[in-house]
């Protein structure tokens, strides 16, 4: 099994049982906060069943910012890649797996500009909507410097858990000449 880095550099239990470097937990808090626009009105949704508030609209839709949920998709297609993760997964996970670190910058990118575009400077002032605005965008710029800047970002998107060997190729008995 050949890796791209020198595999003494993590933990055994960094490893799933695939020998494959596992994704770090603030990897995948990162990767679950840029897929917030999916994730928090399917949870505020979960939780209005057992008769709480049923009104998302206050989730589903700012005026200023209607394309809000596109720049949550490459986040969501990295995550998509995160579960299926797997020796049986086909070449398209694959590459999204490849792809999954440029997928969460270019999510935290576009919300950043998304975030950018909602403030505005009148008189030399800083105008925003709420401070959640603010935290959004420093939390965005966090992670966009993690992925950026960790090494263990990049050598867990780099490695994926080698494909089973075809079902013939197990189950014959080795031949002797």
């Amino acid at each position: 099994m050949q890796k791209s880095y020198p595999i003494d550099r993590y933990e055994f239990s960094n490893y799933d049982k695939h020998l494959a470097l596992k994704p770090g937990f603030l990897l995948l808090v990162s990767a679950c906060f840029l897929c917030r626009d999916f994730l928090l009105p399917l949870m505020v949704a979960a939780t209005s069943i057992k008769g709480g508030s049923s009104n998302l609209a206050y989730l589903l839709g700012d005026p200023g910012r209607p394309g809000r949920f596109l720049t949550g998709i490459p986040a969501l297609l990295a995550m998509v890649a995160f579960v299926r993760r797997s020796p049986e997964a086909g070449m398209l996970v694959r590459q999204l797996w490849r792809l999954g670190r440029w997928l969460l910058v270019l999510a935290c990118v576009l919300q950043i500009g998304s975030s950018m575009s909602s403030l505005s400077f009148k008189g030399g002032n800083l105008h925003y909507d709420s401070g959640a605005t603010l935290a959004f965008l420093a939390a965005d710029v966090a992670i966009l410097s993690y992925l950026l800047l960790s090494r263990r970002v990049r050598d867990t998107f780099a490695d994926f858990p080698q494909p089973a060997p075809p079902k013939a190729a197990r189950s014959r008995p080795p031949q002797i000449p």
